[in-house]
């Protein structure tokens, strides 16, 4: 049994483990106190009208933008110009949201949860204090919006160089090169820009939510040997 995936709020993070019958939610309540739960929540967070507009004003603008764009014969061109439109689009959602004052909780949350995840992986253990947790990378290569980043950089550079290459071998060939390439510039840490923008310097506060939702994992491991 490990930890399969972990999901950030603004007032806590959830740790979903293999099984699925374990989600541990780590909450924090009003007055600080730390409420550690394995039933699991699907919290509806209080969504900002205004940052909702502002995303659908920004995919207004640039679909205007790239409807009214000067179309040509030349693919090469036309796909430039179409990925351009993508990453352009993909870029107002995280900035707008980066700049959302609502979300700062979550992100230190999230934060949290990634110095948390990278300690586990690294030490396989329960730490001893915030301090030790917070010496660790806030970066995540299992980060939703890493993946994204990776996904939509092998299809562009994929679909591009496969509109003007001849061949079918060589469109195969190409393609193996983009993934190869995607996935170095990934290990090394170099197609996490969106993830940093949706991050913030945790705070023991939100740290010791960590703590506290990785020492109820230690916890079901063990009732898991007993039982064994």
């Amino acid at each position: 049994m490990r930890i399969a995936e972990a999901r950030s709020y603004s007032n806590g993070i959830d740790f979903a483990l293999t099984e699925k019958n374990y989600l541990i939610s780590v909450t924090r309540d009003e007055n600080g106190k730390i409420n550690v739960s394995r039933e699991g929540r699907k919290l509806k967070e209080k969504r900002d009208i205004k940052n909702y507009l502002l995303i659908y004003f920004s995919l207004l603008v640039f679909t205007i933008i790239y409807i009214n764009l000067p179309k040509t014969n030349n693919k090469l061109l036309n796909m430039i110009e179409i990925f351009a439109f993508v990453w352009g689009v993909v870029f107002a959602y995280y900035f707008v949201n980066s700049k959302n004052k609502n979300n700062a909780s979550k992100y230190r949350y999230h934060a949290a949860e990634h110095k948390m995840l990278n300690y586990l992986e690294r030490y396989n253990e329960v730490p001893n204090n915030c301090d030790d947790v917070m010496k660790m990378n806030s970066i995540s290569l299992s980060c939703g919006s890493t993946w994204i980043t990776v996904i939509l950089f092998v299809i562009t550079i994929g679909a591009i160089g496969c509109s003007i290459i001849p061949w079918l071998l060589l469109k195969i060939l190409w393609c193996i090169f983009c993934i190869i390439i995607s996935l170095y510039l990934w290990a090394n840490d170099k197609l996490n820009f969106f993830q940093k923008m949706i991050l913030k310097e945790p705070t023991n506060y939100e740290i010791e939510v960590a703590i506290a939702g990785i020492k109820e994992y230690e916890k079901i491991l063990n009732e898991q040997i007993i039982r064994i």
